[in-house]
């Protein structure tokens, strides 16, 4: 205790001088400089807000827009909310200005997004971004060289894949079994147009990696439908004269697409998320935050209380009305 008052300053003293415990002068100034959990719970969602709206301004810098992001995820990280490596790299590439927009492709196809960095892909815009004032060309080379060395990589990978020998052991035989099986199985369960596509196909994997791609599309096009996704996520709102029930089943067709493309938010943030789109609901919005640990509600109770809440004001609208006609057939 002794410690602690010691380095406060005299302001701060007054106001924990009647503290008993560290433990009590710690909370007390917890709260003077973090506020409370709803205090935190209200700061998180603004900088959340904030982040889904973040785009480049027509009028900066790489730099100044790094600058303006970093601010963000740092307050975020503050509030014990933060965003992996590979979350921020996408989002920086959808908040590019259409001018950097042919770079932020380049990047996509020549780069892991899984294994590359932020600050790389920073460095990466800059230099394109000096590129852009001294000569546009320059950038525009990295596109094919990227292209000749996935084709290259593609064609080592064929050459390896043909050199390799069969082995005609009991080991290898099994395996010839089991392909044929799953071959079988497949072809059994494919409609005849779904066939046309693998009939070419020599092995179970090649037949399934043939579906799959038909299906989900390769990485590059699984990426860029969770960018378009998260995009719509993020700008997500209520439409004037819409449900809570059609609201809810907007947000959810966007979630669920998403986690069928292994991208999942927490139920916490999916919480958040629709009381930040409901503008036109602020005092129930308020009463909800006030009332609830929104930790621990769930996402049906949530949507329980705000459909409950919209039954309550449709038959105040109904009773006013009847209030406003019953009244004016008096005055006539």
């Amino acid at each position: 205790m002794n410690i602690m008052r010691c380095s406060l300053h005299l302001t701060e003293f007054s106001r924990v001088s009647s503290c008993t415990s560290a433990k009590e002068i710690w909370n007390c100034l917890m709260v003077i400089y973090e506020g409370t959990s709803e205090v935190k719970e209200t700061k998180d969602n603004m900088l959340v807000s904030e982040y889904e709206a973040f785009k480049m301004k027509h009028d900066e810098t790489i730099s100044e827009m790094h600058g303006r992001l970093t601010l963000l995820t740092n307050g975020l990280k503050n509030q014990e909310k933060t965003y992996t490596e590979q979350e921020l790299f996408r989002k920086i590439l959808r908040s590019l200005t259409p001018v950097c927009h042919t770079k932020a492709t380049v990047v996509e196809e020549s780069r892991n997004l899984s294994t590359t960095f932020v600050d790389e892909l920073i460095g990466s815009l800059m230099t394109y971004e000096l590129g852009l004032k001294r000569a546009e060309e320059d950038v525009k080379k990295k596109k094919p060289l990227a292209l000749k060395a996935s084709l290259g990589i593609k064609e080592a990978t064929e050459e390896s894949e043909s050199s390799t020998s069969e082995d005609d052991s009991n080991d290898d035989k099994k395996k010839i079994s089991l392909n044929s099986k799953a071959k079988s199985i497949l072809c059994c369960a494919l409609s005849k147009k779904e066939f046309n596509i693998i009939s070419a196909c020599t092995s179970a994997m090649e037949m399934w990696e043939k579906l799959r791609i038909t299906y989900e599309g390769t990485y590059k096009v699984k990426e860029t439908r969770i960018d378009i996704l998260v995009a719509q996520y993020e700008r997500f709102q209520m439409q004037s004269g819409e449900s809570i029930t059609q609201m809810y089943n907007r947000f959810t067709d966007i979630t669920n697409n998403l986690a069928g493309l292994e991208k999942i938010y927490e139920i916490g943030d999916m919480m958040r998320k629709i009381l930040r789109c409901l503008t036109s609901w602020t005092p129930k919005v308020t009463a909800i935050e006030e009332a609830n640990d929104l930790r621990k509600m769930s996402l049906e109770r949530l949507i329980g209380s705000l459909m409950a809440h919209e039954i309550n004001m449709e038959r105040l609208g109904e009773s006013s009305s009847r209030k406003k006609h019953s009244n004016a057939l008096k005055a006539t």
